[in-house]
């Protein structure tokens, strides 16, 4: 079996998705205006400092109290644009020769479950992981992750595809920290700078 993983941000969506769709949603002022400057430069030296996404940790903090039929939603209207005017051409066009050619594709993605849901339904990909944030017992956000898969996607891949571990892998990539993807792969094509 032929499977071909790609990753979402900087490698399918020439964009960070989280970022993007976070910029999509309406937002009361205050929230708007935080956010933006939770994806400016402050946001990164905000992490540099503390060693850590903080910036990330305060804009899914944002999404508290959303539905996930509200986030869903939003996240179809986000990708489609994305897909409009952020695709890569050449991994989007290697991604369909790998579906004619009769490989399965699968995206593996750091960015949030919504979003990689959408993306994977519009190239109709044959699955996806990506980060699952937490909801109540209402169905509503609690504003944190469930399950991050940064650094983690080849183990998350192969407990929900184990049919994957036996198959000649072809990676798409911008990550440096997608190592575990790199280990595995027959093909790794490095996209990043």
């Amino acid at each position: 079996m032929k499977v071909v993983i790609a990753d979402l941000c900087g490698t399918l969506i020439l964009e960070n998705t989280t970022h993007g769709y976070l910029a999509s949603l309406p937002f009361f002022p205050y929230y708007v205006a935080r956010n933006r400057l939770l994806r400016s430069r402050l946001g990164q030296i905000a992490n540099r400092l503390a060693g850590r996404d903080v910036a990330r940790e305060q804009l899914i903090r944002s999404l508290r109290g959303w539905s996930n039929e509200e986030l869903a939603e939003f996240a179809q209207s986000y990708v489609q644009a994305a897909i409009t005017e952020k695709v890569s051409i050449p991994v989007r066009d290697a991604l369909l020769e790998a579906r004619r050619s009769g490989s399965k594709v699968y995206l593996a993605t750091s960015s949030l479950q919504p979003i990689a849901e959408a993306v994977a339904h519009g190239f109709t990909l044959d699955g996806y992981i990506a980060t699952t944030l937490e909801f109540d017992r209402f169905g509503c956000c609690t504003g944190r992750i469930l399950n991050d898969v940064t650094a983690n996607k080849w183990q998350t891949l192969s407990e929900r595809f184990p049919e994957m571990q036996s198959a000649e892998i072809t990676v798409y990539t911008d990550n440096p920290e997608d190592t575990d993807l790199k280990q595995v792969a027959t093909v790794f094509h490095y996209l990043g700078r």
